[in-house]
């Protein structure tokens, strides 16, 4: 018995001794060397919880003061609004059929406004006479589509296909020869009445540049957001 007791004093000394938390059979452990893993994880833990990482937060917060980036300036005055009346009908169940008219309120006048599209491939259909035709943009890659045209004559009973390779448009200049992307969009506001938007957002040269000072710019400009419709779209 008196030996039993003698071994655990033992143990217990140990772990004291050694002050890391293991439990006094793991004795044996101290003065190993640690794994590969377990340095890692030490390290990792240092960043996140010590000293370390404010350390690092800082250092970022005072290089990102010498970054300039690229801000962003506004123009929201529409050059153009429309009231825009549309009716829209599915002739023979498999195309879609659209007719209205556009008001535009600055001279007063009307412009009278169709389109005509298959449900199948979403073809543009065109009738001029007694030629009706489907036209068709499909795209190869990312810089060019195929143009296809398909026709028939019912009155001198001819057939017409034909197709072409054209470029994808890309970005477009903008104000000052600066890159543009320009697009359109209509937004619900019920089920009768939607507001489109066309704008142009203009994008800041790509460019890095570093002064003597040691600042450093990302981008020569700013982006700029030019509002130039502004529509209203009513479905009767």
């Amino acid at each position: 018995m008196k030996t039993f007791i003698a071994v655990g004093l033992l143990l217990l000394c140990c772990s004291t001794a050694r002050g890391d938390g293991h439990p006094p059979w793991q004795f044996w452990k101290n003065g190993q060397e640690k794994t590969p893993t377990e340095k890692v994880t030490d390290a990792a833990k240092r960043v996140v919880y010590g000293d370390e990482a404010q350390g690092l937060w800082t250092t970022l917060k005072e290089k990102a003061k010498d970054v300039e980036t690229p801000g962003i300036r506004w123009d929201l005055n529409p050059q153009r609004t429309v009231l825009k009346l549309r009716k829209r009908f599915s002739p023979l169940g498999l195309t879609k059929l659209c007719v209205g008219a556009d008001f535009d309120p600055r001279d007063r006048s009307w412009k009278l406004q169709t389109s005509w599209v298959d449900r199948i491939i979403g073809g543009d259909i065109n009738l001029q006479g007694t030629e009706v035709s489907v036209t068709k943009d499909f795209a190869l890659d990312t810089r060019s589509s195929l143009w296809l045209r398909t026709a028939y004559d019912w009155k001198t009973k001819k057939s017409l296909i034909g197709f072409k390779l054209k470029p994808i448009q890309g970005l477009s200049q903008g104000p000052g020869d600066t890159p543009s992307l320009y697009f359109r969009k209509p937004f619900s506001i019920n089920d009768n009445l939607k507001i489109e938007i066309g704008a142009a957002l203009g994008l800041p040269e790509a460019a890095y540049t570093m002064g003597s000072d040691g600042k450093m710019s990302l981008g020569v400009g700013d982006f700029f957001v030019d509002l130039s419709d502004l529509n209203l779209i009513l479905e009767i």
